[in-house]
This record gives structure tokens, C-alpha cells and sequence, in this order.
């Protein structure tokens, strides 16, 4: 329960702040502009995200010992 609060929070700050995590460059074109953001209390597990204007998309929560850039081929 605490890591799915840890994670709503997370999704919060995001939310209201949709610059707020780093850009991630990958291969596939498609996913340009997609941001990272830890979970609070969770480092090593990692958000995925697209902003717009309107809304904020959440594509993948990782741990971030995955193969990231595999993942996302």
C-alpha cells in the first residue's frame, strides 16, 4: 500500500509540474519527448511519461535496473 501511494504522490508532482522530469532521448522516433520521474521513497523505480498541454500520459513504471532502452523498441 505504500509503494502504491508513493506512487499516486508521484503522479501528483508530475501532474502539476509536467516539465519536472528529465527528457530521455531513445532510438524509436515515436517516443520523443517522453520524461522520467522517480517514485518518491523509490528511486529505482522510474515513471514514463508524455506531457501535452491538456494531459499527461503514463506509458511504463520500470525498475530502473531493467534494460531500459530494450524495453522501449
Amino acid at each position: 500500500m505504500r509503494f502504491l501511494g508513493a506512487i499516486e504522490e508521484s503522479l501528483e508532482q508530475v501532474a502539476e509540474f509536467p516539465l519536472l522530469g528529465k527528457t530521455r532521448e531513445f532510438q524509436n522516433e515515436q517516443l520523443k519527448g517522453v520524461r522520467m520521474w522517480h517514485v518518491k521513497g523509490y528511486e529505482n523505480y522510474l515513471i514514463f511519461y508524455a506531457a501535452s498541454e491538456s494531459a499527461i500520459e503514463v506509458i511504463r513504471l520500470l525498475h530502473g535496473s531493467r534494460d531500459i532502452e530494450e524495453l522501449f523498441t
